[in-house]
């Protein structure tokens, strides 16, 4: 059957939707197996070759290129199935967060993945429908969700065993959702976390490919939390990854007059004693490279940084024995490095006064 004559064509989990675009209700086999079956009236809309011998096709996705396989089932069999690399199954996964409360064999999951053709006979464009990661989700379960990390956040740094599988079947049994629905959603707060050069939850490990919209929601319960209303970072630096990610970015012709904006933010009184003490005590070392200071000041002294090992704002305190002087390349590492927790343990094992809290 020709792509033009299957417009109004609903057919299993497949429909063809407006500008001849072909949609697919994902069901749990997508997510688990990688793949679909495709309806045979839709063959020819992936021009598929008639001597039942495999496809490859590349998808497209803001820019981004995956491989996809056609293959028949078995030899001469009328079944074709569309595999797509794992890449693209992390992809999907992400945009769908909440894909292991599918149950097997369930229909109208409204999560749909959209096709398009391209002049190139091998070469689809595609799109999602209804992608918000918390579509459902009500504010007072993100909320209640944030108190629950917070809380274990609290409990792990205090070197305390966090009873994760417990707070998890307490917000199911309070919110009817699945257990591990709850952890997808916390490791959203850990890539919150992890953007802003915070700790993040042991154990729940920041979830890649975020999407910004869901970030931003995340962000401002955050800033309620916190009573803050400091600049959107979070949202911010995910717009920033999303962009870096895309195959072509033109040069952009910014803004000659940068839009102005306000925020306050709460902060701590800081002794000035504590940081002299500590910035004399490393004699212009770097506490963890053990590299001298980049350069020095106009007064002559040699420019370092103090950083606190535990947040003030998280209940760190201002003394010598939580406190570090250090280059800006190390400040910056400490906050927002992959291997942030290793130079912690370094440092508090090179630096004799540390004490953990």
């Amino acid at each position: 059957m020709d792509s033009n004559n299957i417009s109004n064509l609903d057919k299993f989990s497949w429909t063809t939707i407006q500008n001849g675009r072909v949609a697919k209700e994902l069901d749990y086999s997508c997510f688990k197996y990688a793949g679909s079956g495709i309806p045979q009236e839709y063959y020819s809309f992936f021009r598929v070759n008639s001597e039942n011998k495999s496809n490859e096709i590349t998808i497209i996705y803001e820019d981004l290129s995956y491989n996809c396989k056609l293959k028949w089932a078995r030899p001469k069999s009328p079944i074709l199935r569309i595999f797509w690399d794992d890449n693209f199954t992390a992809l999907l996964k992400s945009k769908f967060p909440h894909w292991e409360e599918i149950v097997p064999h369930q229909k109208l999951t409204n999560m749909k993945l959209i096709f398009s053709r391209t002049e190139e006979s091998n070469v689809f464009l595609v799109d999602f429908d209804e992608v918000e990661k918390f579509v459902g989700w009500s504010e007072e379960e993100l909320s209640s969700v944030l108190d629950a990390y917070l809380q274990m956040l609290n409990i792990d740094a205090s070197g305390k065993k966090v009873q994760k599988q417990k707070i998890y079947k307490d917000l199911s049994t309070r919110f009817g959702r699945a257990e591990k629905s709850f952890e997808y959603a916390m490791q959203n707060f850990s890539y919150v976390f992890d953007q802003l050069g915070r700790n993040w939850l042991t154990g729940i490990t920041p979830r890649k490919n975020v999407g910004s919209r869901e970030i931003e929601i995340i962000d401002r319960l955050l800033q309620a939390k916190e009573n803050s209303k400091e600049f959107f970072r979070a949202t911010f630096e995910t717009k920033v990854d999303e962009l870096i990610t895309r195959k072509f970015l033109e040069k952009p012709s910014g803004k000659k007059s940068p839009t102005k904006s306000v925020s306050v933010t709460s902060s701590y009184s800081r002794d000035e004693n504590i940081v002299a003490w500590v910035l004399r005590e490393s004699k212009g070392v770097c506490e963890l490279c053990r590299e001298k200071a980049p350069f020095e000041k106009p007064n002559g002294r040699f420019y370092l940084e103090v950083h606190h090992l535990k947040r003030l704002a998280d209940g760190g305190s201002d003394t010598p024995e939580n406190a570090i002087a250090i280059c800006p390349n190390c400040h910056k590492e400490l906050h927002f490095g992959q291997h942030r927790s290793m130079l912690l343990e370094k440092v508090y094992v090179n630096v004799k006064r540390l004490e953990r809290e």
